[in-house]
């Protein structure tokens, strides 16, 4: 049984290919993104960031029975002779699938400890063209007390 696991900050959404339908593909996920550090390549007297792009990356599991892995142990839980696991996601060993970036057209200026992204990303096949995603997230920006920040939206489409 292979099952697609997509993590979607954080947020998983499990695709199970023995039973997917054509309308199952399309599907939404709420998101909470919080932010724990600054980036590493920031100067350490720098009190805040700009935000220029998400990254999405799929896990996937080949088992031999159909069952739900554990969310806590995604990987360890692939543990039956012949089950395989692999991520895309860029701490993992490589492979030739690799994360998709999600430039943002306007960067998220002022981002800081504490901060969150909270909100929604939805996923859609293209009626146009069968090997495309259109992909689509909408955020508000929250401070650490919960006051919005800022609030964007937008479209990708991804082949």
């Amino acid at each position: 049984m292979a099952s697609l696991t997509l993590l979607f900050l954080r947020r998983p959404q499990d695709i199970y290919t023995q039973t997917a339908t054509a309308a199952s593909l399309s599907f939404s996920s709420p998101f909470t993104l919080p932010i724990t550090r600054l980036p590493s390549s920031s100067p350490s007297s720098a009190p805040s960031m700009t935000l220029h792009a998400l990254v999405a990356h799929f896990d996937t599991f080949f088992t031999s029975a159909p069952r739900l892995l554990s969310p806590r142990a995604r990987a360890a839980s692939a543990s039956e002779p012949g089950e395989v696991f692999f991520t895309t996601g860029a701490w993992d060993t490589p492979t030739h699938w690799k994360q998709t970036l999600l430039v943002l057209r306007e960067p998220i200026a002022g981002i800081e400890v504490g901060d969150r992204l909270e909100g929604t990303i939805r996923f859609d096949k293209n009626p146009d063209n069968s090997r495309e995603l259109v992909v689509e997230a909408s955020w508000t920006v929250l401070g650490k007390e919960g006051k919005e920040k800022g609030v964007g939206a937008q479209a990708w489409k991804v082949r």
